[in-house]
């Protein structure tokens, strides 16, 4: 009958049971290691990637991308701004008369428009410049009711690990009974024409341009659009918009409360723009 010392010799004279007893004995501190801190575990698993991403060389902006954001002034102290959907109505339809091969519209569209902002007359409005300049990529939400054809849906969500940093982006979501891809991704195969192939689980990884903030991003801003319609300066909009995919932001990002590895906080909107981006 083998006893706890003679099993303690046959392990300590033989190397296989060694490495046996030192795998499990390894596996079993991980474990332990992941029930206790899995934000520590997380750090340790990303750890090479984290310190890649802060010394890599820059990535290029995509000269096929312009972001237009509202005026610094016209934004509260939430970041929000009184926005009249006639205004957007223009904006897109000034994009897309110019030349953008995608247009993408970081708002959702689960709402009429109030009273004071517009109401049913600026719906109708903004209603016939989608159905002009449509598909426009828009922001899916739970209580959406069912959209027209000249409305595709992505979502804005992000994959936060346990160490409470996002690296990743899910490439779709289930939302009820619709498939919601990227909002970033939609975009792309709307300009490319080149459909992703994506399994219920895929994701990508973010991959920043500069710092990763909304900063690292060039803008162009409402009024610049409306003083080139006011002078109908058809070289300036040929050369924000023909041929570019065009994201219009309703306000500028300011609820971030993504952090990325990079040390920078991001609004959902800002690493889907990352995500079209690279």
């Amino acid at each position: 009958m083998l006893t706890r010392h003679t099993l303690w010799r046959i392990v300590i004279t033989s190397r296989p049971l060694q490495a046996l007893a030192i795998g499990l004995l390894a596996t079993g501190v991980a474990a332990l290691l992941w029930l206790a801190a899995p934000a520590t575990n997380a750090a340790l698993e990303w750890s090479v990637y984290d310190r890649w991403l802060s010394h890599r060389p820059p990535i290029a902006l995509s000269s096929s991308l312009t972001i237009i954001a509202p005026d610094p002034e016209r934004v509260d102290q939430e970041g929000l701004v009184s926005l009249d959907r006639a205004q957007l109505a223009q904006l897109i339809t000034t994009a897309h008369d110019s030349g953008a091969i995608a247009i993408g519209l970081a708002h959702r569209l689960s709402h009429a428009s109030p009273s004071q902002l517009g109401g049913a007359a600026s719906d109708v409005l903004f209603s016939e410049a989608l159905a002009t300049a449509g598909p426009v990529v828009t922001v899916a939400s739970d209580d959406m009711p069912e959209t027209p054809g000249s409305v595709a849906l992505g979502h804005l969500h992000l994959q936060l690990h346990s160490d409470h940093i996002a690296r990743l982006i899910p490439l779709s979501v289930t939302q009820g009974t619709r498939t919601v891809p990227a909002f970033g991704s939609r975009l792309y195969t709307l300009a490319t024409h080149q459909p992703l192939a994506v399994a219920p689980d895929d994701t990508r990884l973010i991959n920043p341009v500069g710092d990763g903030s909304f900063a690292a991003f060039p803008t162009l801003s409402w009024s610049a659009v409306w003083d080139a319609l006011q002078r109908q300066d058809a070289t300036a909009l040929d050369r924000w918009f023909n041929g570019k995919v065009v994201v219009i932001l309703p306000s500028r990002p300011s609820d971030e409360p993504w952090l990325l590895p990079t040390g920078a906080r991001v609004s959902s909107t800002t690493a889907h723009l990352h995500l079209l981006n690279s």
